[in-house]
């Protein structure tokens, strides 16, 4: 069984891809908010809430990571839109760190 993780706000995503507690798995436009997204996190174990709480107390993780992880969702995001999602944040991160 496949669990999920979901939340609508922009910087808990954030940090659960900088943190790498969770794999996002993809987003989707919420139907009742046009213009809105929900984040959808892969939660195998069950750690997304914990994750969350530890967000809402302040969780640290570095800048750059979460930078990185919120122009990836924005990317994402507008890509919906247009309808082209083609990227993964995996693949484009890495790139960058293992390009310097």
């Amino acid at each position: 069984m496949n669990r999920t993780f979901t939340t609508k706000r922009l910087p808990l995503a954030n940090y659960l891809i900088a943190s790498k507690r969770l794999k996002f798995l993809r987003l989707e436009e919420d139907e009742r908010y046009p213009n809105r997204f929900r984040f959808i996190f892969d939660d195998e174990y069950g750690e997304g809430l914990t994750a969350e709480s530890e967000f809402n107390g302040g969780a640290l993780v570095a800048a750059l990571d979460f930078v990185a992880a919120q122009t990836f969702l924005r990317r994402q995001m507008t890509e919906q839109k247009s309808g082209q999602v083609t990227s993964k944040f995996e693949e484009n991160h890495e790139s960058r760190h293992t390009s310097r």
